[in-house]
């Protein structure tokens, strides 16, 4: 028999001791706060949806479909956590939360950027270009590499997870690139703040972009740390007979924990799953909602917002500047001397007129 097999034999795990160990105490814990984590994250998504219904009266906007994106992720995590116990639903939960993560980037630096930010042709918009087609790209040759995630026979800690902390990294590194230079925001040139409040606001995007800013070093500086133990200590570790394995393979396809320190071990990949989607929540539903955008308005509040979103558009604009030069308070002066003038006429009544009348004293 070789050492080899000898080792096999010592950490291979027996139908009845798996039984046994779905009773421990730690997978206990484990299963009940994993649980509880995305109970409390399917609320905030679900809350979003509706949040951001109410204030764009859009079914499909960027935001949303990132919620649902992660509610499905929601539903993967669990039956994989309850049902399939795979090491490749670990592997596709990291990458899909981290996916998120920069998407969740990517949403915040557009809200602020206008159409001539986008059309910038200077080194530093290339990269902003380049760096989002090569996360997309990178995500996807990550999504296709997951065949070589699916087994613990051959490497106990495959290395492909090192790709995966790769992407993690790498984000960190994007967003520290875009941060010297302000996200590219020019904010001396920013449109008007949207009526919705999500767009050109300064306020919610220096909120925002702090999280992320901050979220992306852990995330990064984490993921890095627990890849490389994994890939050096976790591995060679099971290859040392003399040594007490952090963790086992079962069933080919099953990491099972042997010690404290395979525990924390493989809680630090759940960390990261769940404090990802966290983040990308808190900056996403629970920032805007602590600034009162999400807060249900009066009948009042709402026509005044139509009447003010009427006028920041452009069509809208034309015609009134036409008419009217609401900076100019001599136009006002004119239309009272003329109304003077007429006051012996009898006029039909002009809708028209009286709704530029009534925007000009505003």
């Amino acid at each position: 028999m070789t050492d080899i097999e000898e080792i096999v034999q010592e950490v291979e795990f027996t139908e009845d001791e798996y039984a046994e160990y779905t009773h421990t105490f730690t997978y206990i814990v484990k299963k009940v706060w994993i649980s509880l984590q995305v109970i409390m994250m399917t609320t905030f998504m679900i809350r979003g949806l509706i949040y951001y219904y109410r204030i764009l009266n859009k079914f499909w906007d960027k935001t949303r479909m990132l919620l649902i994106f992660q509610g499905c992720q929601f539903l993967y995590l669990i039956v994989n956590e309850f049902v399939w116990h795979n090491m490749t639903g670990i592997y596709v939960n990291l990458l899909l939360c981290s996916y998120g993560h920069f998407l969740t980037f990517c949403i915040v630096q557009d809200s602020c950027l206008s159409e001539q930010d986008h059309q910038g042709r200077s080194p530093i918009h290339v990269v902003n270009v380049v760096g989002r087609v090569f996360f997309h790209t990178f995500f996807v040759v990550l999504l296709c590499c997951v065949y070589f995630a699916g087994s613990c026979e051959e490497h106990l800690y495959p290395p492909v997870f090192l790709l995966c902390g790769l992407f993690i990294a790498t984000q960190q590194i994007f967003d520290l690139t875009l941060y010297w230079v302000d996200y590219l925001i020019k904010w001396e040139e920013l449109p008007p703040q949207h009526i919705s409040k999500l767009y050109y606001n300064e306020e919610l995007f220096h909120k925002q972009t702090r999280v992320l800013f901050w979220s992306n070093i852990l995330f990064g500086a984490f993921a890095i740390l627990t890849m490389i133990f994994g890939f050096t200590f976790v591995n060679s570790n099971a290859e040392d007979p003399d040594q007490a394995a952090y963790i086992v393979c079962y069933h080919g396809n099953q990491w099972i924990e042997k010690s404290l320190w395979g525990s924390l071990f493989l809680m630090c990949h759940q960390i990261l799953i769940l404090l990802q989607i966290n983040a990308s929540q808190y900056v996403l539903v629970r920032i805007p909602h602590g600034l009162g955008i999400f807060k249900e308005k009066s009948v009042f509040e709402r026509v005044g917002d139509g009447i003010r979103s009427g006028l920041l558009s452009k069509s809208i604009a034309h015609k009134l500047d036409t008419f009217v030069d609401i900076n100019n308070d001599s136009t006002m002066i004119k239309e009272q001397e003329n109304e003077d003038d007429d006051a012996g006429e009898d006029k039909p009544y002009d809708s028209m007129k009286n709704f530029k009348d009534t925007i000009a004293r505003l």
